[in-house]
């Protein structure tokens, strides 16, 4: 089989690497033109165009966001400097590395080991071409954002520098901006290309241990020469690999290291100048483009560095798959020594302080967020998330802005809004009853209406009384111990808020389509011609009667919006205060895990106070919605019970079928709401104990341990939601609710037959 070119895959980018003056062919720079072309290029394009940068980040380091904006591009760019250094510094190992490659050990014996390289190899060239292509969008944004967003007409330079001489002149202002597009051009050039022949290493080391993977289960023969001697050719090219990963790691060490350093800054101070410029500017869409470019850098380090570890771990369990039941116990010997030695996976880092794997793409995207969160997240809002639903109980007059209602105007607009389009609605029906108690189909139809907004009224009263303790809750949540300590925990928390949003708004929706439908069946059904209501209710007047019949129409569908809107933000605050519970048990779960994070004693009163004020807050919670809940559970039975039945009585697809249905769905939503938030609290209260165990406790002090066991000890007693005890928010107590409304439903189904 002929030998394997391995140069083909970088052929492009060894061509570019001597185009930029970085890859001499005779092995070393000499005395020559080549030599000559690479000072000029460096002296030109990278010294001076670093210099200029550099001095310009003196006069700025007074202004916080022009320093940022400076200084994460001027950064990049010295970046290139460091890696030009490395690679002419270490040129030779490189062309060592390249030499090995040629060696008969490291080509393909077959066509199936050629296929295995060649797959490594088109994965990189696939990376290679995407991060070239990113590396171009960067380029052009940031080259071109003083044309995008009209800045060159007040001669702005596309990157920042200082000049000895005035740039805001013709023809000066276009020979500097051509100047920086071209350095920076080769400045980035260079980045990317010697950031690929990195990647394209560790993909040669990968490949070279799916050549090895292969040829070990595929040992046969083992008890002849034959076998011993393809053993002997796998344990060299082991060694080989092991040689040719350290020289390659001896290579890119400190360009790696600086890179890792530079990135994690550089990322962090993208992201916090994506905070405060303006959106959709031509510098936004360059700072958003420059991120991800940064990210793919060392995306690519990180990958291909993992797949180097996984790659090599692969090598005892493949040499396990070959032929040696029968060997001889020399081959077995042999075999055994190489298994033991691969057992330790080729890890490449950076002067072996962090490693190219994925966990460290974590960490480092981790640092680029604390950075962000630091410089601009100092507190995180709670109450950020319910803005739209205290809104809301703002506006139909169930939330005063100080602690409890006062004499004032807007307890004067709460009043008005609760007799208006509540208490009179309630009144009427009421009434009503009296005169249609012996028809059983509209004695439901008015009773499972009138139970319902009766309901809302004893919410309304709960809310009200206990107005300053709900005031009081929401000051707790602005607590030092309840606010996130780390962008890990804000992912954690941010999970269940936003569940809480999508279910609010899907919430909405199914009430906003139950409200239109029961306020335009009689249109729908021409009931409005023998001027009948949305609902059945008693007047002191004719209300067939024009003007009266438009004017109490419209009153009651008024009230209709009222009831089922504040009836709902009441439900989805209570929902809310359960979410919040859940949160903060995340966090003290994320905290009993990273006790060892700093002095364990400490961070262990800390969760120990967090407990209790999770507690407190719960029981509080707890204390708001205690009555409210009890009437709701009682309540949803038999609603559920009453719609059912009606469904069997109406003519189905019609316009009060799917009012019914769409009624029947939002109270079945209402008690899964409760149910499924506080069945939340309670299995997040259970995993404390394990996250006291998933914590290195093993390494704490002993006074720590006994600490920790009489948590543990506390924690084992979930935290359970309920109403006096009775009813406990639970996927159980939903299920209970449901076998309790098809029992109303079977009763009153069996007593309209009869009659």
């Amino acid at each position: 089989m002929s030998r394997f070119d391995w140069k083909w895959t970088i052929h492009a980018n060894l061509f570019i690497l001597r185009a930029t003056g970085l890859w001499p062919e005779e092995g070393s720079y000499g005395r020559n033109l080549y030599t000559l072309r690479t000072l000029i290029l460096t002296i030109l394009f990278t010294l001076g165009h670093n210099f200029f940068q550099v001095c310009n980040i003196i006069f700025v380091v007074d202004s916080l966001e022009t320093f940022t904006s400076d200084i994460y591009v001027t950064s990049a760019s010295f970046l290139s400097l460091i890696k030009s250094y490395y690679l002419v510094k270490n040129l030779k190992t490189l062309k060592t590395l390249v030499m090995i490659l040629k060696k008969r050990l490291l080509n393909p014996a077959n066509r199936n080991e050629e296929i295995l390289i060649e797959n490594g190899l088109n994965s990189w060239k696939i990376v290679y071409q995407a991060y070239s292509c990113s590396t171009v969008v960067a380029f052009i944004l940031l080259s071109g954002y003083p044309i995008l967003d009209g800045s060159f007409r007040e001669y702005r330079q596309p990157f920042p520098a200082w000049y000895p001489w005035d740039t805001k002149k013709s023809p000066v202002y276009e020979i500097m901006f051509v100047y920086q597009v071209v350095s920076q051009g080769y400045l980035a050039t260079v980045i990317g290309n010697i950031d690929t022949l990195i990647a394209l290493l560790n993909v040669f080391i990968g490949t070279q241990c799916d050549v090895l993977c292969d040829q070990l289960r595929n040992l046969r023969c083992t008890e002849s020469s034959t076998g011993r001697r393809k053993l002997y050719e796998c344990i060299q090219l082991h060694k080989e690999i092991l040689t040719f990963t350290k020289k390659s790691n001896q290579f890119y060490d400190w360009i790696v290291f600086v890179q890792f350093f530079t990135s994690a800054i550089n990322s962090g101070l993208t992201l916090f100048q994506l905070t405060v410029v303006s959106h959709a500017s031509g510098q936004f869409y360059s700072s958003i483009v420059f991120e991800s470019a940064v990210f793919m850098q060392i995306f690519m380090y990180c990958w291909f560095g993992n797949e180097v570890e996984i790659k090599s771990n692969n090598i005892p369990y493949n040499a396990f798959r070959a032929d040696w039941v029968g060997a001889s116990v020399h081959f077995k010997k042999d075999l055994l020594l190489l298994i033991m030695r691969s057992q330790k996976s080729l890890k490449v880092s950076a002067l072996n302080l962090f490693y190219l794997n994925l966990n460290t793409l974590m960490k480092v995207r981790g640092f680029q967020q604390k950075k962000l969160l630091s410089g601009n997240m100092d507190k995180f809002e709670w109450k950020q998330t319910i803005r739209k639903n205290i809104f809301f109980l703002q506006m139909f007059g169930l939330w005063p802005k100080d602690e409890t209602y006062k004499f004032d105007s807007y307890a004067a607009l709460s009043a008005f809004l609760l007799t208006t389009f509540y208490f009179i609605g309630v009144f009427a029906q009421i009434i009503n009853l009296f005169y249609i108690h012996h028809d059983l189909t509209i004695l439901t139809r008015t009773v499972y209406l009138l139970v319902t907004e009766m309901l809302f009224g004893l919410k309304v009263y709960y809310v009200i009384k206990n107005t300053p303790l709900l005031k009081h809750l929401m000051n707790v949540l602005d607590a030092d111990l309840f606010q996130p300590k780390s962008t890990r925990q804000v992912d954690l928390i941010r999970a269940s808020l936003d569940t809480w949003t999508t279910v609010y708004k899907i919430f909405l929706g199914v009430c906003w389509g139950t409200d239109v439908f029961w306020a335009i069946y009689p249109l729908l059904d021409r009931s409005n011609l023998d001027r009948q209501l949305p609902y059945i209710a008693w007047y002191p007047y004719d209300a067939k009667q024009s003007p009266f019949y438009q004017l109490t129409y419209l009153h009651q569908v008024a009230s209709y919006t009222y009831t089922i809107f504040s009836h709902i933000n009441i439900d989805m605050l209570i929902a809310a205060l359960n979410v919040y519970v859940g949160c903060q048990f995340d966090i003290l779960g994320d905290n009993l895990r990273n006790l060892h994070e700093g002095d364990p004693n400490t961070n262990l009163i800390n969760c120990v106070e967090h407990q209790k004020l999770i507690l407190n807050f719960a029981e509080g919670s707890n204390n708001f919605f205690n009555w409210i809940i009890l009437y709701q559970f009682f309540i949803s039975g038999t609603m559920i019970g009453l719609t059912l039945f009606h469904l069997t009585i109406v003519t189905p697809l019609t316009s009060e079928f799917f009012t019914f249905m769409s009624y029947g769905f939002s109270i079945i939503m209402q008690i899964f709401m409760y149910c499924w938030y506080g069945n939340e609290v309670e299995v997040k209260s259970k995993n404390l104990s394990s996250a006291v165990f998933e914590s290195n406790w093993t390494g704490l002090s002993l006074k720590v341990q006994k600490n920790l066991f009489f948590f543990i000890l506390r924690a084992q007693k979930p935290v359970q939601m309920s109403a006096f005890k009775i009813f406990p928010l639970s996927l159980e107590s939903f299920v209970k609710i449901l076998r309790t409304a098809w029992s109303y439903f079977a009763v009153l189904q069996q007593v309209n037959s009869r009659n």
